[in-house]
């Protein structure tokens, strides 16, 4: 099931391959990172795939009730959410106690060339055609709020577009570092 959402692999990118064992990187390129045994790595990357099935729930979830229920939905999504990040850090820590820290930091470029290279070629086309309807969408809310006088629908569509044009932004980039064997 979390195939749907997040796709098989996805841990990897948590992980860099050093001397005595694999340097993990819990928050990509936001944080530090720990130097983990092999043993360490396969009990990290397991609590990742449940981490990310919880999450795929949550986010399927949100999506089938938001209809029916509206906008409230959002609190306890939040509150799911909140109770999710605590139960990784939580976890994280756990599985990585006694390993040392890593002086070394994974930068932004690199950490998207390791997510890419666990990325599927499906994948990365689908994100490129999603991000490239959700980007028209935003552009035709927006001319159709212009051309009714619809403020609301103005300030939607240009919202959108910028959020979604930065989105297909970066999937281009992640194609081409896909496609381009840049990864």
């Amino acid at each position: 099931m979390r195939n749907i959402v997040f796709w098989r692999g996805i841990e990897e990118a948590n992980f860099k391959p050093t001397e005595g064992g694999f340097l993990y990187f819990p928050y990509g390129a936001l944080g530090g990172g720990y130097v983990v045994t092999a043993e360490q790595k396969e009990k990290l990357a397991a609590f990742m795939r449940t981490y990310y099935l919880a999450a795929t729930i949550l986010i399927i979830g949100q999506a089938a009730v938001t209809p029916v229920f509206g906008f409230y939905t959002l609190i306890g999504t939040f509150a799911v959410l909140a109770a999710l990040l605590v139960w990784f850090v939580v976890g994280v820590r756990a599985r990585v106690a006694g390993a040392r820290r890593s002086d070394q930091r994974l930068g932004f470029g690199e950490a998207q060339r390791i997510g890419v290279s666990t990325m599927s070629n499906g994948r990365v086309a689908f994100t490129l055609a999603c991000g490239a309807l959700l980007v028209l969408a935003s552009v035709v809310a927006l001319f159709a709020g212009m051309q009714s006088g619809d403020r609301n629908m103005v300030l939607i569509g240009a919202g959108t577009l910028v959020v979604f044009g930065v989105v297909f932004a970066m999937s281009c980039y992640t194609a081409w570092l896909k496609w381009g064997r840049h990864a």
